[in-house]
């Protein structure tokens, strides 16, 4: 299958919000919260800030042996055929 032609916009972001339920909160309202992941090119105009996620690999895996490590370097989106795609592109750690 071949890539279609994409001829539009993309919008990059510095900033992504992230809210999830958390059972295992006992504080809050409902137990949900509210994460800001972020990426900055120039923190406080020196060195770039780039903010570490975790992602499920493998969700089949026992614990922590279904997570791995990443760095964000960017968010971006872009709107193909009326369907929204939001995406981020990160550092795999080994």
């Amino acid at each position: 299958m071949d890539c279609p032609h994409f001829n539009g916009k993309i919008q990059v972001f510095n900033s992504a919000v992230l809210m999830f339920f958390a059972p295992s909160n006992l504080s809050g309202i409902g137990r949900m919260k509210c994460k800001y992941i972020c990426v900055s090119p120039r923190w406080r105009t020196r060195h770039a800030h780039r903010d570490c996620v975790l992602v499920i690999t493998d969700p089949n895996a026992h614990r922590m042996c279904s997570i791995d490590i990443t760095q964000v370097l960017t968010f971006f989106s872009f709107q193909l055929r009326d369907v929204y795609y939001p995406c981020t592109v990160v550092h795999w750690f080994n």
